[in-house]
């Protein structure tokens, strides 16, 4: 049974989604409690962002924190979006796993869905680590 614990969101998850399902989801089930970041490398899958967690004095991933209403439910759809099962938990696309987090200066551990990279290849890296900004720039200029 899965622990109760915030969400670390960076891309598609981010409140604010522009993924009709995930965004009315979002709205009635999740409260963002603010920025917070990761260290990691964000790689561009083709629309949408894999992380990929980076050694100590690796860079940082941004995005922010997520509170989540009836939080097993909650978990249960965020998997099935994800497409994690986790009774088949390196079977998919991404693995969610407790790392920690920095939000307001100080660590939490959180959930957070990581690119498998046992079954997938990280597409391109985002250098700055900021799925919005990287997406607001591919937007100028295409």
């Amino acid at each position: 049974m899965p622990r109760e614990l915030p969400l670390f969101a960076y891309g598609t998850l981010l409140s604010g989604s522009l993924v009709p399902e995930i965004g009315r989801l979002l709205r009635r089930r999740v409260t963002s409690l603010g920025p917070a970041r990761l260290r990691g490398r964000l790689h561009d899958q083709g629309g949408y962002p894999g992380l990929v967690c980076a050694p100590p004095g690796g860079g940082w991933v941004s995005g922010e924190m997520l509170e989540l209403a009836d939080p097993l439910d909650t978990l249960a759809r965020l998997d099935r979006y994800e497409g994690f099962d986790p009774a088949r938990a390196h079977a998919g696309e991404y693995v969610r796993v407790i790392r920690r987090v920095e939000s307001n200066g100080t660590e939490h551990a959180a959930w957070v869905y990581l690119l498998n990279t046992d079954r997938v290849r990280p597409g391109p890296r985002i250098a700055a680590g900021d799925w919005r900004r990287y997406r607001q720039r591919r937007a100028k200029a295409g």
